[in-house]
């Protein structure tokens, strides 16, 4: 299904859209702006503050100076953060769908509607979220590429290798968040199409998590019990993204509505999985950044759980974000080759591009370098001279990084999944004999 273009606007807790949808090219600039404006502020106080030191006269304007470039670096980073969400926002609130998607090429994104606002968040640029943004002001962007994005796109990203993330929109909000491609539910009836997206789906991802009011997530609890239903666990897989205060609240109200069902309906349910407990950390003195997505919970053959805590305190790393990368590295991108072996057909990921990486190198060559060569030849004092180029430096090869690194997760967005002949011929299940869902359904999936 298609999502239709939707003006900007504001309902119940949705974040403010100002202005039209349409814009959100002018909400990118600003984001990169203030990016500019945060960095040029930060080196004039640092110029100021190097000069002063080279001359022997520090005084405490020196080291007002100082402070304020580092304050103005700080506020125009956690603004220029902002807009990066709004622009993100607007513009996948006003994209439509090149095509529509496959059978058993996409992975169904499940979760309480509650998640996305509470998903629709960056890191923070203040307490344990200062390290990447102190790191940004100098030119060490690569964390960056993690802070700034918000947190469903973080959790989203590990499982695009594995097919195209779609999940359903909340009917009641205007807006459409970045991370999954959401489609929208026909108006009454949308458990039918829901059952028809689990069951074409290569793999299932449910949040488990049913916010502080378990009222808003009794639709989650269904799916939950609809996919054990329908699907063999190995195409089923459980996201915690918070705490285990949250993780235990879900698992008591997944017992509950399995048992509902089982009392209530005709449709043969299997009994719920009896989920693990939420496991502690090996060292938490060196938890730093958590991670939005803390583990998730894959079944064997026969439903019995296991719970897979990422753990960063157990790497090596001078700093959170060094740690988190050897997480991925050593503990979840193992488990996603694991899990894709398991899964209908094949998912090709593309070669990385170096397009954007060329670009690159020619601005520092037709840019970077003659101002380098113009505050060589200027008048100022050796030191600042020294921190006018190498601060522009260092951020051309942290650019460098950054785009290699965001190079690295745009190549899962065009991931392609080969079926073999035996499910693209005769295997797929049928669709639901509800007219209306069927047909909500057949124009996302062919």
């Amino acid at each position: 299904m298609k999502p239709t273009k939707t003006e900007g606007g504001q309902k119940g807790d949705e974040p403010p859209l100002p202005g039209s949808l349409s814009s959100w090219k002018l909400w990118l600039a600003g984001h990169w702006g203030g990016i500019g404006f945060s960095t040029m502020g930060f080196l004039a106080g640092l110029a100021i503050f190097a000069g002063d030191l080279q001359q022997g006269s520090l005084s405490l304007g020196s080291f007002a100076y100082l402070i304020g470039g580092v304050v103005f670096g700080i506020a125009g980073l956690a603004v220029a953060r902002r807009y990066a969400m709004v622009w993100m926002l607007a513009k996948i609130s006003a994209e439509r769908p090149d095509e529509a998607i496959k059978d058993h090429t996409y992975v169904l994104y499940l979760r309480p509607f509650e998640e996305d606002r509470r998903l629709f968040t960056t890191d923070s640029v203040l307490g344990r979220g200062m390290g990447p943004v102190l790191g940004q002001l100098v030119g060490l962007t690569g964390g960056s590429v993690e802070a700034e994005n918000v947190w469903e796109s973080r959790v989203i990203q590990f499982f695009r290798r594995l097919g195209h993330v779609v999940g359903v929109a909340d009917p009641d909000s205007k807006l459409l968040y970045p991370g999954a491609f959401r489609f929208r539910l026909p108006k009454g009836d949308w458990k039918p199409v829901v059952s028809d997206a689990i069951r074409q789906a290569r793999l299932v991802i449910l949040v488990a998590g049913i916010g502080r009011d378990g009222k808003v997530a009794d639709g989650t609890l269904w799916e939950y019990s609809e996919v054990v239903r329908l699907l063999p666990p190995s195409r089923v897989l459980l996201l915690v993204c918070g705490e285990q205060e949250a993780y235990d609240r879900f698992r008591q109200a997944a017992q509950a509505k399995f048992a509902e069902r089982r009392a209530e309906e005709t449709t043969r349910l299997p009994t719920a999985p009896e989920l693990p407990d939420y496991p502690p950390l090996h060292h938490p003195r060196r938890r730093g950044r958590p991670h939005p997505l803390r583990g998730v919970v894959r079944f064997g053959p026969r439903w019995q759980a296991e719970f897979i805590r990422f753990d960063p305190t157990i790497q090596r790393g001078l700093t959170p974000s060094q740690r988190w990368r050897a997480t991925e590295r050593d503990q979840i991108e193992p488990l996603l080759a694991e899990i894709e072996q398991k899964l209908p057909g094949t998912a090709l990921v593309p070669e990385e591009s170096w397009r954007s990486r060329w670009m690159l190198v020619g601005i520092v060559h037709f840019v970077v370098m003659p101002y380098a060569l113009m505050m060589t030849a200027s008048d100022m004092l050796a030191v600042q001279k020294a921190v006018c180029i190498a601060i522009p430096v260092i951020h051309a090869l942290g650019g460098l990084r950054y785009l290699t690194l965001s190079e690295r997760n745009l190549r899962y967005h065009r991931v392609t999944v080969r079926l073999p002949r035996s499910w693209s011929k005769g295997r797929t299940p049928a669709r639901s004999k509800n007219g209306t869902a069927a047909a909500a359904w057949q124009q996302f999936v062919q």
